[in-house]
């Protein structure tokens, strides 16, 4: 009869019942086989091609385990070591770590047959898996703004049985970019996250719709295992966006570009009014001024381009004679919030006499 091992139970176990049954179930007669074997390293890295993996081996009082070898489709591949209740194999004999469709991870089944002094033996199934050296955390930012990327934070898990002589961080500027050292001279290994911030990615000339490509790479003798992750960089989108009008009527010839609400005259509401015959001015007391840009700009405009635009252009206060699609950018300063920048784009203009009546806004602003 083939002697497969049955744990019972933990209790049977601590105990010292250790036993086996025959293959076909568990009805018939059971043995006392007098031990088993426990794997204790279940993963290895792809750089673990020569390296120790650990078992231990548990027997009943009086009984010791004499020889190990591991089994896997049915043939010997190779012995373990034993040292008292502890043991080894070496991975090399799970093979060249070719994986179905060329993959570069994968597992390996084997049974692990150990011989005991009581004249019995186990057979104990497991599989092992081989995994990248480093995994990427799930929550990392996939994309982020331009003026945020410093502040992003990648973390990341390394495991490897094998001594990793060199580890490095390299980074790139999109997908075809030739790749640059990140400057992380004292990234090591057992760290658990960088900053973008810490590295030379403004070396780059990183910009909005590029995408940050960065690789950590692990090497252990002439082999190596390289992960990539990358971050995109959106636009910085605008926190509101308004259509408003600014009329000739003097009841309503005010706005104010936070609420997007007129106000009459002189009322200490509004941030611009209407300038006769066609334009618009800022309230003496409004902390808010405009650079007039391309009229194409507003279908693309993002808060850091559009302060980017301001920040170039020569700002001014009052403008008239405009026309449908004249666009602008503005900053302002508010009391209650920080300092806004938005677009500003004429979308339509109501003209009697040669002079308009209203004048109607699209804009949009954040920061």
């Amino acid at each position: 009869m083939k002697t497969t091992l049955k744990y019972l139970s933990i209790a049977l176990i601590s105990s010292g019942l250790l036993t086996s049954c025959d293959e076909d179930g568990f009805d018939d007669e059971t043995v006392d086989i007098g031990g088993y074997t426990y794997l204790e390293d279940t993963q290895i890295s792809v750089l673990d091609r020569n390296a120790d993996i650990n078992f231990t081996v548990n027997t009943a009082d009086g009984v010791s385990a004499q020889e190990v070898e591991i089994f896997m489709d049915g043939s010997s591949v190779g012995m373990g070591s034993i040292d008292g209740d502890t043991g080894t194999f070496n991975s090399s004999i799970l093979g060249d770590f070719n994986f179905e469709d060329d993959a570069e991870t994968g597992a390996y089944d084997f049974v692990i047959r150990t011989s005991y002094s009581n004249g019995n033996y186990s057979e104990d199934p497991f599989s092992i898996s081989v995994e990248k050296v480093t995994e990427l955390d799930e929550d990392n930012p996939s994309t982020t703004t331009l003026d945020s990327l410093s502040t992003r934070s990648i973390a990341y898990s390394n495991y490897a049985l094998s001594e990793i002589d060199d580890f490095s961080l390299m980074l790139k500027k999109n997908s075809d970019g030739t790749a640059i050292d990140s400057g992380l001279d004292d990234l090591d290994f057992d760290d658990e996250s960088f900053s973008i911030g810490d590295t030379d990615y403004e070396d780059l000339n990183i910009e909005v719709g590029d995408t940050l490509v960065y690789t950590l790479t692990s090497q252990s003798g002439s082999i190596s295992d390289a992960t990539t992750g990358s971050l995109i960089i959106t636009p910085k989108d605008f926190s509101r966006s308004n259509t408003a009008t600014l009329s000739n009527d003097n009841d309503m010839n005010q706005l104010d570009l936070l609420t997007a609400e007129n106000s009459a005259d002189g009322s200490a509401d509004g941030e611009i009014r209407f300038l006769a015959p066609n334009g618009f001015e800022v309230i003496n007391d409004s902390n808010l001024s405009f650079v007039k840009v391309d009229n194409d700009f507003y279908e693309n405009a993002d808060v850091l381009s559009t302060k980017a635009l301001y920040e170039d252009g020569e700002s001014a206060t009052s403008f008239t004679n405009l026309q449908s699609g004249d666009t602008f950018v503005y900053k302002v300063n508010r009391d209650d919030e920080d300092t806004m920048y938005g677009v500003f784009t004429v979308a339509n203009m109501t003209i009697v006499n040669g002079n308009a009546v209203s004048i109607e806004f699209n804009y949009s602003e954040g920061n």
